[in-house]
């Protein structure tokens, strides 16, 4: 499906970025979890679950979508950047949503908030950003 999307829309948009990932278990949750979300993050993450996805779903999509957010970054900004510089806002059952951090400069988007479309199937999430 994606694929397809790639084909489809790759004259219409400058960047894209994919990412799928095999939902982790829960030990592996808990060694990245400090490393992809930030405090704030992590003290909002049940207000963020509003879709009552599993703890390893929702820890697996955030990082699946902060790692979408910088394939689709990187080619406009030109560094690499941390998971901090991209804050979950909000969650609901197709996008997930980000404020980045001022000190990225992007190129042809107007908004720090970027929507990152999701989803499930076959114990993986699916992930994927098109600027």
């Amino acid at each position: 499906i994606i694929f397809l999307l790639c084909k489809t829309t790759k004259n219409l948009y400058n960047n894209i970025g994919i990412d799928i990932e095999k939902i982790m278990d829960i030990e592996t949750c808990e060694s990245i979890i400090d490393v992809i979300l930030t405090l704030n993050e992590f003290e909002n993450i049940n207000y963020l679950n509003k879709n009552r996805i599993s703890y390893e779903g929702l820890v697996t999509l955030i990082f699946s979508a902060k790692e979408t957010l910088f394939k689709a970054l990187y080619p406009n900004i030109g560094y690499v950047f941390g998971f901090e510089m991209a804050k979950v806002v909000s969650n609901n059952h197709d996008t997930i949503s980000f404020f980045l951090d001022l000190k990225l400069k992007i190129d042809k988007v107007e908004s720090n908030i970027i929507d990152v479309k999701y989803f499930f199937s076959n114990s993986h999430v699916y992930t994927y950003l098109f600027l």
